[in-house]
């Protein structure tokens, strides 16, 4: 089922791409130098290649900028693994400490001669 969206979703995508980029073959001047006229830093490419890029670096710096948001909702969900972690460890040490004959398998209360 998943696989048939993915197809619905990128085929229209595809042929919405390679459209694009059969009518935007006219080739532009990119510079990334506005301050001189030098052409140093000019490049001369399709207009396709200069939207698509920039979509692929608007994707980019707008997936790193919500990875790093996030770093602290990561942290917080490593800090109560860690915490589970612990507390179930010492669960373990706890029930180990009660002698096996007063145990009640399967109980998660203790008996009533361990309730002070």
């Amino acid at each position: 089922m998943a696989s048939l969206f993915r197809i619905l979703f990128f085929a229209p995508l595809a042929v919405i791409v390679i459209l694009l980029a059969v009518a935007n073959r006219t080739p532009v001047q990119v510079a990334f130098d506005p301050v001189t006229s030098d052409g140093a830093y000019t490049f001369t490419m399709p207009l396709f290649v200069a939207l698509i890029g920039a979509l692929m670096v608007g994707i980019l710096f707008g997936g790193v900028s919500v990875w790093l948001g996030q770093g602290k909702h990561r942290r917080a969900a490593r800090a109560a693994i860690r915490e589970a972690e612990q507390a179930k460890a010492e669960v373990e040490r706890l029930k180990a400490l009660i002698p096996p004959a007063t145990r009640i398998e399967g109980s998660s209360s203790l008996p009533a001669t361990m309730i002070r």
